[in-house]
């Protein structure tokens, strides 16, 4: 099983490597982006700027959970879900397959 491992891998990197130097320009994705948050409600929209807004700020997050009226467990929820569909979004949006970002 190892010997079959071995042999699968090299395809693997080729094809990350071919992923890698495909990749769009920083000022594509970004415009992806911008277009990806237009499209998210306003509600969706402003959660996820407030979450990674401040960075990883344990504080800040606590303080947006109670003013969303949710745990802090419900808002990382929330945030990842959004995350994730914003990931998908820009990868669609620019391109790019799933496998290799």
């Amino acid at each position: 099983m190892v010997y079959l491992e071995s042999t699968r891998e090299p395809a693997f990197v080729a094809a990350g490597v071919l992923a890698v130097a495909s990749d769009p320009a920083p000022s594509d994705a970004l415009s992806c982006l911008e277009n990806c948050l237009a499209a998210l409600g306003a509600d969706d929209r402003a959660l996820i700027l407030d979450y990674y807004g401040d960075g990883k700020a344990a504080d800040g997050r606590r303080r947006l959970a109670e003013a969303k009226g949710i745990s802090s467990v419900a808002l990382r929820i929330r945030a990842h879900r959004l995350r994730d569909q914003l990931e998908r979004c820009v990868r669609s949006c620019v391109g790019v397959g799933e496998t290799f970002l």
